[in-house]
């Protein structure tokens, strides 16, 4: 948390008026085993009288969150009227649109990954429905940002322009009022792709 808060003691002396967190989580998508996590979840499991999958979990959820919004607070103490978005990746397999649960600005959660498989379109609606509808049960100005992944190559990774169409049309069919895109390669160069998600 410290190294964190000193980035954004960095980039609010820069002057940005904006913040995005990203790549905030487990690399194995729910825990960490290094021995100070193991102290405390021991303790937490102790405490919360939960079953060991279930004190495992929560615990490690409530780290994450915990740290992204204690980040968010001293963003917003720094500087009055910062920004802060976020995408929320690695997710976090037990429980993967947690988003709702940090107080971002605008949330970011995985709608439509980057790359082959890509995501059934049925997913891709549950996911995006689900995010819009619970954006505001913890947080009133968490705004659900749907996030959809682009990427330019290699071949088989590369959504036709109509797959990325219907894609957006999901997202605006949610009910969503704010949209996060991220591209792997460059779009601008793939006039067809360029021209869908322009619209």
């Amino acid at each position: 948390l410290e190294f964190a808060e000193k980035q954004v003691d960095e980039l609010i002396t820069k002057g940005y008026d904006g913040i995005a967190l990203d790549g905030i989580g487990y690399n194995n998508y729910y825990a960490c085993f290094c021995p100070y996590c193991l102290e405390h979840l021991q303790k937490y499991a102790k405490k919360s009288g939960l079953q060991k999958n279930q004190a495992t979990f929560r615990y490690y959820e409530d780290v994450l969150i915990s740290f992204c919004n204690e980040l968010i607070r001293y963003a917003k103490k720094k500087k009055s009227g910062i920004i802060i978005t976020g995408h929320v990746w690695p997710y976090f397999a037990p429980d993967p649109l947690y988003g709702n649960r940090i107080d971002f600005d605008y949330c970011g959660q995985t709608t439509s990954w980057f790359f082959y498989p890509h995501w059934a379109v049925d997913k891709m609606e549950r996911y995006a429905y689900e995010i819009v509808r619970n954006q505001n049960a913890f947080f009133r100005r968490n705004l659900a940002s749907p996030f959809i992944g682009i990427s330019a190559s290699p071949e088989r990774d590369v959504k036709s322009p109509e797959r990325i169409r219907e894609e957006i049309r999901i997202v605006k069919q949610s009910g969503a009022r704010a949209i996060q895109m991220a591209e792997l390669g460059a779009i601008a160069g793939n006039p067809e792709i360029a021209a869908a998600v322009r619209g």
